[in-house]
C-alpha cells in the first residue's frame, strides 16, 4: 500500500513539474511572435475572402480560416449580421497586426490586424479583420518555432516584397522612355506630309528685293549706274532702274 502512494505521489509530482514547463514553451513561441508581428510591422493580403469590420462596430470582426492550404471565408451568418459595418478586404491591401494569439490546445492561431490607412494611400478607414490558422493536431505543442508558423501565416498575410516598389519604378521609367521615343519619331513622321515649297520664280518687273528674297544674295553685283546685273549660279538678272527687265 506504501509503495503504491509513493509510485502516485511521483506520477503527480512529475506531471506537476511538466506543466510549466510546457507553459513556458507557449510563453517563448508567444514572445517571439510578438517580436516578429509588431506594432507597426506591414503585412500585404494574399488572399480574397477577409472580412473587414468598421472601427464603429463593437462586435469582433467575422474571421477567416486558413486551413488544409487554403483559406475559408467567415462564417455566412456572421457576414449577415454585420453586412452594414463591413466590406471585402481585397488581394493587395496592406494591413498592421495588432495581436497574435496562440490556443495552444486548439492547434490555432490568430492574428488580429487593421487596414494600414497611409500604405493604401486611401481615406482612414481602419477596418480590422481576424484570420486563424488552423495547424495540425500535436504541431504547435510538438515543437514549432515562430518561423515556421510566419511561413505559415504568409499563406495570406506576407511582408511587402522589397523589389515590388523598384519594378514599378523600372516599368514606369521604361513606360517614359518609349513615350519620349513616340514622342521624338511623331515629328520625323510628320515631316514628309507637308507639302513641299514652291520653287524659286522670277518675273519681269520685279524689285531687287523680290529677287534676292527668293534666290537669296548674288554671287556678283554688275553696277552699271541706272543699271545693274546680279549674276547668281546658272542666273543673270538685269535690274533697269531697280527693277528686272531681262532674265539670262
Amino acid at each position: 500500500m506504501i509503495r503504491k502512494m509513493t509510485l502516485s505521489a511521483t506520477i503527480t509530482a512529475a506531471l506537476f513539474f511538466a506543466a510549466p514547463a510546457h507553459a513556458q514553451d507557449m510563453t517563448t513561441l508567444q514572445n517571439d511572435l510578438n517580436a516578429k508581428y509588431k506594432s507597426g510591422t506591414v503585412l500585404v493580403i494574399q488572399k480574397n475572402g477577409i472580412t473587414g469590420e468598421a472601427p464603429n462596430n463593437l462586435a469582433p470582426p467575422c474571421p477567416s480560416t486558413w486551413r488544409d492550404n487554403a483559406l475559408h471565408a467567415a462564417n455566412g451568418m456572421c457576414t449577415l449580421v454585420e453586412k452594414n459595418y463591413s466590406k471585402a478586404l481585397a488581394t493587395g491591401d496592406k494591413v498592421n497586426p495588432t495581436s497574435v494569439v496562440i490556443h495552444a490546445k486548439d492547434e490555432k492561431v490568430t492574428v488580429n490586424f487593421t487596414e494600414c490607412d497611409s500604405c493604401n494611400g486611401g481615406d482612414a478607414s481602419s477596418y480590422r479583420g481576424t484570420v486563424t490558422f488552423v495547424f495540425p493536431k500535436g504541431y504547435l505543442e510538438g515543437g514549432a518555432d515562430a518561423g515556421q508558423i510566419a511561413d505559415v501565416i504568409s499563406q495570406v498575410l506576407a511582408p511587402p516584397d522589397p523589389n515590388a516598389d523598384q519594378n514599378q519604378q523600372q516599368q514606369g521609367g521604361q513606360q517614359q522612355q518609349g513615350g519620349d521615343q513616340q514622342q521624338a519619331q511623331q515629328p520625323q513622321q510628320q515631316a514628309p506630309a507637308q507639302p513641299p515649297a514652291p520653287p524659286a520664280s522670277i518675273q519681269l518687273g520685279q524689285t531687287v528685293d523680290q529677287v534676292t528674297a527668293s534666290f537669296g544674295p548674288p554671287e556678283k553685283i554688275v553696277n552699271l549706274g541706272t543699271k545693274q546685273i546680279y549674276v547668281y549660279k546658272d542666273l543673270k538678272v538685269t535690274f533697269v532702274n531697280g527693277k528686272v527687265t531681262d532674265v539670262q
